[in-house]
């Protein structure tokens, strides 16, 4: 940690007095502005370039201090003895001149000037607000320290202390009252409990933080072998609005020879990693009022494994002994709590309120925080509530239980959001916006919602993806499973009735979490189609053909068909016949026959006595072949022919033999 340059008017002007610089260095400067950088600064102080610092001032100055207030008369100073050239200046200074967590309001002052400059007040010098921060890693753990105009927020390790929270004063930007204070800590901070560290399969298992102090307590002369380290495999800082990201990998060991007695040099000796990791993710907001916390438990070895491990909450209340108050789940009003006090969750997801002062009005009094943890699971048994008893302490204490079967290569997901406000309105609708985060995300991409599908086949393509800020445990479309791919994308087939359908599908994380996506679609069956097999044949004063039915189940073909032909007249006399079709045309033969799908029919049409007639008289009757579909709303053709009947050939007469 960079030493805090506090600075108070009475020190300041000692130090003046002291170098007689009093008269020459106190210029009066009607008034400065820091005009680069803009709006409010987000600086990751360990991390980046220099920051360029430059703004106007009155006339008649020849060179500034530059300073970020934290209080009135309490500031870091950033420069000193900046030369203001036509009434501008610039510097360019080390961002580790800003201290890493706290708010403060840079401003361009004139050397050894002692006025009280609250950063929340508006004055004569002008500058922007500088919420720092700064992130820490070492091998045995890391820790984030966060500003932001509404709070404050320190990080740690898993297992250390997890979160904790101030809350920003709306007037004097000066850091309030805690409300978290270790939370999201896997190892209890109270010596008295005997559940500090995680039990995976059986054993009794150590962090890099756990592990390097059961070294010192085994009076080990030097590192084990197998000692965890932790990593920073991912993180991102947005300097435009203070958003923080980081996942860290914390390894997990057991002690050899003997996994669950007091460590010492003969009973731990070395470290045998248990197989499993934590790999936990902080995402944090621009306000800090919502941080939230991922925790992946993950197999490495490739076997499944069986962990329980203690999550550690810690609460500030008003005073020594009480007046801070939950509103647990399945309750409807806030209540305090009692040492050694057990409280059983309902299933599921849920959020626990808290009240740091239970006389103070819910919807805010500016001055005491409230907040929520949001989770997506339930505790596996009762939270154990363990409110220290002593006069002095202003803490409540629980610790929820866990146990869950992370499977051989996969993952276990446990999710936890942490609010912080003034009033609890806010906090409510934040925390009904954190639930409604934790289920899955699953849309359908094909078929589009309304669409008609015309189709012989029963089936239809579906396609879609799904995800989960957690891990996924199933994905199915109307009840049966399908398998992810890249993305999360899915892609499957559902059978279809004709009519109206609705496909639905389905996500569910490993929290028990559920969310669906649903369209609706309507199956047209195609009209049937029918089709000439073979060849026609026109001997013995027939036409016959076969036809096949081609179209989906619970369709047929309704076929019509009919032979026409034409007569030519001179006068009223007959003198000749066409095929070809015209108006005046005679029907000289029809049918009708019902195929169903997949089937085939012959078709024998024979002459009636008008076609008869006909062909007796002419020999050779030129006809029209037309083959309909009933259909709705028209009929369609089939086949249409020009074809020529002739008369059956007679048998000829043997001659007898004299």
């Amino acid at each position: 940690m960079l030493r805090r340059a506090r600075l108070t008017a009475l020190s300041s002007l000692i130090a003046i007095c002291a170098l007689g610089l009093v008269a020459a260095s106190a210029e009066a400067i009607a008034s400065s502005r820091v005009t680069t950088p803009a709006g409010t600064i987000y600086p990751l102080v360990s991390e980046g370039s220099d920051i360029t610092i430059a703004g106007t001032v009155s006339p008649g100055t020849s060179q500034v201090d530059l300073r970020c207030y934290h209080t009135g008369t309490e500031y870091a100073v950033i420069d000193e003895n900046v030369p203001v050239i036509s009434e501008a200046f610039t510097a360019e200074v080390p961002r580790f001149k800003f201290d890493e967590d706290e708010l403060c309001r840079l401003r361009a002052v004139p050397h050894g000037n002692t006025e009280s400059l609250p950063p929340g007040e508006e004055t004569e010098f002008r500058g922007p607000l500088v919420a720092p921060s700064q992130f820490e890693f070492s091998p045995t753990g890391s820790s984030t320290s966060l500003s932001s105009l509404s709070g404050y927020a320190f990080i740690t390790e898993a297992e250390h202390c997890g979160l904790e929270t101030h809350l920003v004063g709306p007037v004097t930007l000066e850091r309030t009252k805690y409300l978290f204070f270790c939370n999201g800590g896997i190892a209890s901070s109270l010596p008295s409990e005997k559940l500090a560290t995680p039990v995976i399969d059986g054993s009794i298992a150590y962090g890099p933080s756990e592990a390097a102090n059961v070294e010192k307590e085994a009076k080990a002369k030097a590192t084990y072998a197998g000692s965890p380290q932790v990593t920073i495999t991912s993180k991102s800082f947005n300097e435009a609005n203070g958003q923080t990201t980081y996942t860290e990998q914390v390894p997990f060991v057991r002690c050899v020879p003997e996994a669950n007695v007091q460590p010492t040099e003969t009973s731990c000796s070395s470290f045998a990693p248990t197989g499993v990791t934590l790999e936990r993710t902080w995402t944090t907001n621009d306000a800090l009022a919502v941080i939230s916390m991922l925790d992946v438990w993950r197999s490495t070895d490739g076997k499944a494994h069986e962990v329980a491990v203690n999550y550690y909450n810690e609460f500030e209340q008003e005073q020594a002994g009480g007046l801070g108050v939950f509103e647990f789940p399945g309750t409807s009003a806030f209540a305090g709590t009692t040492p050694a006090e057990t409280v059983t969750l309902p299933s599921g997801a849920g959020t626990i309120f808290y009240r740091y002062d239970s006389a103070a009005p819910e919807t805010g009094s500016e001055v005491d925080p409230q907040g929520a943890i949001v989770y997506d699971r339930a505790p596996s048994s009762p939270l154990v509530v363990i409110t220290p008893t002593s006069e002095m302490q202003t803490e409540v204490v629980y610790e929820a239980p866990y146990k869950f079967a992370v499977p051989a290569g996969g993952t276990s997901v446990l999710r936890m959001t942490f609010l912080t406000g003034f009033g609890l309105p806010e906090i409510r609708a934040e925390a009904a916006a954190a639930l409604a985060g934790y289920a899955p995300t699953i849309s359908l991409a094909a078929p589009a919602n309304g669409a008609t599908i015309e189709t012989e086949s029963s089936n239809v393509a579906v396609a879609g993806a799904a995800s989960d800020s957690g891990a996924l445990a199933s994905v199915t479309v109307n009840g049966s499973p399908v398998t992810l791919g890249a993305g999360g994308a899915f892609a499957t087939s559902v059978p279809l009735v004709p009519g109206t359908n609705t496909i639905t599908a389905t996500a569910t994380d490993q929290a028990g979490l559920t969310r669906s996506a649903s369209v609706t679609v309507t199956r047209k069956l195609p009209p049937p189609k029918a089709a000439l097999v073979g060849a026609i044949t026109t001997d013995k004063g027939n036409v016959s053909f076969e036809l096949a039915c081609k179209g989906a189940q619970g369709t047929f073909c309704s076929v019509k068909d009919s032979l026409t032909t034409i007569e030519r007249r001179s006068h009223s006399r007959l003198i000749g016949l066409l095929a070809r079709i015209t108006k005046k045309q005679v029907t000289v033969s029809s049918g009708t026959q019902v195929i169903l799908p997949g089937k085939e029919m012959r078709v024998t049409l024979k002459l009636n006595s008008t076609g008869k007639a006909l062909l007796k008289q002419f020999h050779k009757l030129p006809v029209h072949l037309t083959v309909t579909i009933a259909e709705t709303p028209k009929a369609t053709t089939a086949l249409a022919r020009n074809l020529t009947v002739t008369p059956a050939k007679r048998a000829k007469r043997r001659k007898r033999k004299r």
